[in-house]
């Protein structure tokens, strides 16, 4: 994974840590912040783009980590927002590699505004550490 940059992982880290919500351009600055390394094809940008088209965001963040970490775990999580608490952020997701990876057993978990956004956070932190600097 020498392609990726970890500067680039760092400012897609930082944006979605304040992203209120996923949008078709948020998406498309992760996928394309990311995209050295998952296999492009027609097929899976055809899918991906009527997935984006759709405002499936949830749908599209998933179909990014199984492109991207294929065969990898993924959790996803959402809390009720509290109106005491207006900066909360209300998701929580991981990835985890399967348990033959190199760094198996290894959980990238986060916190985000939405659930969209906190597993790209995820997919961001596990590709950092998996190119050997972390993004935090």
């Amino acid at each position: 994974m020498t392609d990726l940059s970890n500067d680039t992982l760092r400012a897609l880290e930082a944006r979605l840590a304040v992203a209120t919500e996923a949008d078709t351009d948020l998406m498309i600055d992760v996928a394309n912040g990311i995209s050295p390394n998952w296999k492009i094809d027609g097929d899976f940008v055809w899918l991906w783009w009527k997935l984006l088209n759709a405002r499936a965001f949830l749908d599209a963040a998933v179909a990014l980590i199984e492109r991207v970490l294929p065969g990898w775990d993924w959790y996803v999580q959402s809390h009720p927002k509290r109106q005491s608490e207006p900066h909360f952020q209300d998701a929580w997701a991981a990835v985890r590699e399967p348990p033959n990876g190199p760094i198996s057993g290894v959980l990238y978990e986060t916190n985000g505004y939405t659930p969209p956004v906190a597993l790209c956070r995820a997919l961001v932190r596990a590709l950092a550490d998996k190119i050997g600097g972390g993004s935090e």
